[in-house]
């Protein structure tokens, strides 16, 4: 819910949901087999990497990093070049 407050109704919000429900899915899945499913990883892995050309902050982690930090700064002078 709190995606849902920072970001509202976007697309941020959608592929944050997602990729938390499919490392809820994989930790269950991991912590009764002890294994990782590649029908889950890859192609989220696909799925990811195609993902942050057509939304590079959703990838970066703008969420978690925050607008203000070292991190936040270096990825802003990355995405201007």
């Amino acid at each position: 819910m709190l995606v849902l407050y920072y970001f509202g109704f976007s697309l941020a919000t959608l592929v944050y949901w997602v990729f938390v429900a499919a490392l809820v899915v994989i930790t269950f899945i991991d912590l009764d087999h002890q294994i990782i499913p590649d029908i889950i990883s890859l192609p989220g892995i696909i799925v990811g990497f195609a993902g942050s050309f057509f939304y590079p902050m959703v990838v970066l982690g703008r969420f978690f990093v925050g607008d203000s930090s070292w991190w936040g700064d270096l990825v802003r002078r990355r995405l201007a070049l």
